[in-house]
């Protein structure tokens, strides 16, 4: 049997962010300063939600109000939690 072996030290997927704004080419996302539950559209549900998994976050993870989401598939935004307005196509740096 044959075994293949990676030479690519990292290969970055296509990746997607959807939102309410509608942003110019180039833009630079940023985390919202209040979070994701810092929408006028967030319910009393969504805090509880973001209260739950912070307090249970792993320590070396960054909390969720500091993140800019994203997917690797545009269909799948909509059920991440994020908004299908208006979709881009980014390109993540760290």
């Amino acid at each position: 049997m044959r075994q293949f072996i990676s030479i690519l030290e990292t290969v970055t997927p296509t990746l997607f962010h959807g939102s309410t704004i509608l942003f110019t080419k180039g833009t630079v996302l940023r985390p919202q300063s209040g979070g994701y539950v810092d929408h006028p559209d967030a319910e009393p549900q969504h805090h509880m939600t973001e209260e739950i998994l912070e307090r249970f976050r792993p320590e070396n993870c960054i909390p969720r109000s500091k993140a800019v989401f994203m997917v690797d598939n545009p269909d799948l935004i909509d059920y991440a939690g994020g908004y299908t307005d208006h979709i881009y196509e980014v390109e993540p740096r760290v």
